[in-house]
């Protein structure tokens, strides 16, 4: 397999940790609300972390199902809500 060289300016760089560090923050506000949502509760750190990050970069739940003859995915798919003006 060839190999392609990639050249990162200093700025581009920048630009990608940055973006990093705002999906980092988002998450972690996130997953911290959840926490608070349910009560302080400790003991689901992780579960809140996850369901954060799914929510926050856009993973929807889903399912994969193996039969002998074929797989089937399961995603749920939210349900867009709009309110018509008159």
């Amino acid at each position: 397999m060839s190999q392609i060289p990639v050249k990162i300016t200093n700025y581009e760089l920048q630009r990608m940790r940055h973006s990093r560090n705002a999906v980092h923050d988002k998450i972690r506000q996130r997953a911290y609300y959840l926490y608070l949502h349910k009560g302080c509760k400790a003991g689901q750190e992780l579960g809140d972390w996850l369901r954060a990050e799914r929510e926050v970069l856009c993973f929807p739940p889903s399912e994969l199902e193996e039969t002998k003859d074929e797989y089937r995915i399961k995603v749920g798919c939210p349900v867009l809500m709009t309110t018509l003006c008159s």
